[in-house]
Formats: C-alpha cells, sequence, structure tokens
C-alpha cells in the first residue's frame, strides 16, 4: 500500500490511492463524521481515486511512544477506543475489517491521546492488530504489573484469532475491577499507616517538645504525602495545644522563619544546579568532559573534527542558542511530555520535527508541524525526510537555525 503525504495551508494529509470505484462503505465512511475514525475525503488524480486523510495536529501512536512506555491508562485507551470504534462501525453498517489497525495508522492528538484509525475501502491487512499487539508488548512499562497484565491478555487474543467485542469488554472489566481493588487497598494502607504513626506520636509527645517531635518525624511526613502530612498535623496539633499551648505559639514562631530559610536554600540549591547544568551542557557540546584544566587537542567550532561535533547554531534571538545532535534519533517541540527537546516559541508545534542518523549522515523529519519546516528555504512536506549537509539553514517556525 503507497502511502504518501501533503501539506496545504492549513492542514496536513495521508494519501492513499484507492485502485477500485468508490463503494457504498466508503462513501459513508466520507459524508459522515464518524467518532474513531480520521475524517477522510476524495479527490481524482491522473484518473486514480485518492483518499485523502486529515492528519492535522496529529501524530501517529508510533512516533508518541517511541521513547515512551505505556502505562496502563495508555493502554486502556487504545483498547476502549477499538471497543468503541466496533460500535460505531455497526451503527453506520461499515466492516471492521477494512480499518487498518496498525500503530503506524492510528492517529492522536498528543495531548489527548485519543485514538483515530484509517478506515480504508479495500480489506485491510489481516497483520493490523498483530501489530498493534506486538507494538503495545515492545512498549509497556514492565515495571506496571497491570499495563503488562492487559497487554499481554490482548496479545493472547489476538495471535489465537479469539479477539471479540465481548472478550475486549471482558477484558476492560476485569481491568478496572483490578484497578478500584488496588485503589481500596492503596486507600486502606494509607488509613492504617496513620493510625499507626499518629499513635506513636501520641506516645511519645509527652517525652518530646513540639519542634523535637516535627524534627524527628519530619522524614515521614514528607514519605505519607500532601494529604496525609495534613492529617498528622492536625491530629499533633491537637495533642499539643492541650498539652504546652505556649511552646506551640513559639514553635510556629520559629517555624515559619525555617520554612522561609528551607524556601530560601531550596532556590539557592535550584540556581546553583542550572548554572552547572548549563556549564556542563557548554562542555558536551564539544564533546568534552568538564575539567577546567583540559589541554589536549584544541576544536574547531562548527567544522568537522576528530571529536564529530554536529550541532544546530541558532541565527534567531532568544531561542535555544545551541541543539547539539549527539543523541539521536531526538524530536523538537514544545511538548515537555513527549519532546526530547523544548523550544519555547508560540511558531512551533508540539511535535515539530525528527532528527534522526543513518549511514554516519543527519535527516530532518517535519512531523505534520502547522507553521512548517524548511531547509534553505524549501519547505517540506508532511513528514517528508530530507538529509542534511554542512551549512544548511534549517528553520522550524519562525526559529532559523545553521547546521554545522
Amino acid at each position: 500500500m503507497e502511502v504518501r503525504y501533503k501539506k496545504d495551508m492549513n492542514h496536513n494529509y495521508l494519501i492513499l490511492e484507492y485502485p477500485n470505484d468508490i463503494d457504498y462503505e466508503t462513501n459513508m465512511m466520507l459524508k459522515n463524521r464518524i467518532n474513531g475514525l480520521l475524517k477522510g475525503k476524495k479527490y481524482k488524480f491522473n484518473g486514480c481515486t485518492e483518499l485523502y486523510y486529515d492528519i492535522t495536529s496529529k501524530q501517529p501512536l508510533s512516533r508518541i511512544y517511541e521513547k515512551r512506555e505505556l502505562s496502563a491508562v495508555d493502554v486502556e485507551g487504545v483498547l476502549i477506543s477499538i471497543r468503541n470504534l466496533h460500535g460505531e462501525l455497526k451503527r453506520y453498517l461499515l466492516s471492521a475489517e477494512k480499518v487498518i489497525f496498525d500503530p503506524d495508522y492510528c492517529y492522536c492528538n498528543p495531548e489527548s491521546c485519543r485514538p483515530e484509525w484509517v478506515f480504508y475501502g479495500k480489506r485491510a491487512d489481516g497483520n493490523g492488530l498483530r501489530n498493534l499487539a506486538e507494538f503495545l508488548i515492545d512498549r509497556v512499562n514492565h515495571g506496571d504489573k497491570q499495563a503488562v497484565d492487559m497487554t499481554y491478555r490482548f496479545y493472547k487474543m489476538v495471535k489465537d484469532d479469539v479477539l471479540t467485542i465481548r472478550e475486549l469488554e471482558e477484558l476492560l472489566e476485569v481491568n478496572s475491577r483490578k484497578e478500584n481493588e488496588e485503589v481500596d487497598l492503596k486507600d486502606k494502607r494509607q488509613e492504617d499507616m496513620i493510625l499507626d504513626f499518629s499513635n506513636e506520636i501520641m506516645e511519645t509527645s509527652h517525652q518530646m517538645h513540639f519542634e523535637d517531635i516535627s524534627s524527628a518525624e519530619e522524614g515521614k511526613l514528607a514519605f505519607y504525602g500532601r494529604k496525609i502530612k495534613q492529617k498528622i498535623k492536625e491530629l499533633l496539633e491537637e495533642k499539643i495545644k492541650s498539652i504546652r499551648p505556649q511552646q506551640e505559639h513559639n514553635y510556629m514562631r520559629k517555624d515559619n522563619k525555617r520554612n522561609i530559610n528551607i524556601k530560601d536554600k531550596s532556590e539557592d540549591a535550584r540556581r546553583g544546579k542550572f548554572e552547572e547544568d548549563t556549564y556542563n551542557k557548554e562542555w558536551e557540546t564539544f564533546g568534552l568532559e568538564k575539567n577546567e584544566y583540559y589541554t589536549g587537542e584544541t576544536v574547531v567550532m562548527g567544522l568537522k573534527n576528530p571529536l564529530d561535533v554536529r550541532r544546530l547554531r541558532s541565527l534567531s534571538k532568544g531561542s535555544k542558542s545551541i541543539i547539539s545532535l549527539d543523541k539521536l534519533p531526538c524530536t523538537l517541540g514544545k511538548m515537555e511530555e513527549y519532546a526530547d527537546i523544548v523550544l519555547n516559541d508560540p511558531s512551533i508545534s508540539r511535535l515539530h520535527v525528527r532528527l534522526f542518523e543513518e549511514d554516519g549522515e543527519i535527516y530532518m523529519q517535519d512531523l505534520n508541524s502547522k507553521n512548517g519546516s524548511y531547509i534553505n528555504n524549501l519547505e517540506l512536506e508532511a513528514n517528508e525526510i530530507v538529509k542534511l549537509k554542512l551549512g544548511d539553514e534549517v528553520i522550524f517556525g519562525n526559529l532559523r537555525y545553521v547546521f554545522e
């Protein structure tokens, strides 16, 4: 199946050639907005019919989770989308066999991660669901027991060819029941910890000053979280008020001062860490270790050298001055959750462009960005891949860089 992409003034499209006359099911998909399916349009080009699927501001599932692991919530979201889609297809008398259940053809808004699938007029590849199940297994967070259990049960159903809506419903129902049981168990454990901790404090409070109690149990207070910590403080304050009201007054005054000092120290520490990180990154840009007494070979900036330093240097004011390309592949965008390098500029898409290495060469791929990506003033089509050469001027939205 040949795939290409096109970008116009306001939209990006995934394009599939349609080999036959448009049938009833494809017409139904084109004329209705069906939840769970990408919206499609029909065009004639050189005597051939092509289907244009709107993928503006969306990314394929395979790209969103290229480096990020799937949690139980993520896996459940994908399975729920399949279940809900079957209901919609039944409503419009459409066949699920014509949906491409493949992570490369499942598009999501990066913020909501709500999957939308491609409905193709001819029978889709039967390996789609298997590819999806294998993708989930590869990307699932193996430290998340619930996510792993759900993923492997789904994979087994697909492999044994026994996946039905009823089976999928039961899988989601079992997962929901387990999730509720785990939440209840967690709440019960927290209640027990509060009770045990409170009793421990009450037993020792007559032997300690209030400030001593707070200092000694500070680690426990931090461990139990904000709500539990607040509850414990209330219990402590109630106990102490009945014993040493004057000590409580003195402590609160000291504590306020101490909190201010802690806050100030924390800000100083963060500032110091930022300066240290910035200093380290400057050294890392040239492939060197932090060493003020470095006496080795001098590095020539912007040229090929024994350290093979490659980077993007900014030509725009206020943007990230240097983007090091020592760790590829990497994704640039303004959404911190998914982008490897964050560019805080209104013209940048959430996931704007991808840079990767192949056979020693650096390539750039536009990721359906709204304001486009350019190399030497030539705009890339959506998902187009172009090799970078030394000295190329690269533009992301309003930001300009030179490849060195």
